[in-house]
């Protein structure tokens, strides 16, 4: 079985994001136009904070349309059903169903952040091939 984003949910939040990035535009339009108008230094300090973080925030929705079905994580599971495969990007992370007792997804403003999958056991490896991991003690 294969589980991968919905085509129609991906565009709904590329709209919904357009919109709030074109409301944040307006903000910050809104916060240099009240800026250019004090002659006091202090009066600039709020307007320039709030347009760093608005712009941060426009260019991460940005992203997040622009590579549009890839920035979700698709989970998939075996042939035998014995394993669940977990692809974001180019890594695949494989558990084993057996061990794997709660799965958990954390979304922050609409992008995967964290996938959290609760274990009987854990095995303390490497991140880089659990494969060749030698064998470690059990917790």
């Amino acid at each position: 079985m294969r589980f991968e984003i919905d085509p129609a949910y991906v565009t709904a939040q590329s709209r919904r994001s357009l919109w709030v990035s074109f409301f944040f535009v307006l903000i910050m339009a809104g916060c240099i136009a009240g800026a250019t108008g004090s002659t006091k230094l202090s009066a600039y300090v709020i307007p320039v904070a709030a347009i760093v973080r608005l712009s941060h925030l426009v260019y991460g929705m940005h992203k997040t349309r622009r590579e549009g079905a890839n920035a979700y994580a698709v989970i998939y599971t075996s042939e035998d059903d014995r394993f669940l495969n977990v692809q974001y990007r180019d890594t695949v992370v494989t558990f084993t169903l057996a061990e794997v007792r709660k799965v958990a997804l954390q979304y922050r403003k609409d992008r995967l952040v964290s996938i959290l999958l609760k274990r009987s056991r854990i095995r303390m490896c490497g991140l880089r091939d659990v494969g060749t991991c030698p064998r470690s003690p059990t917790y």
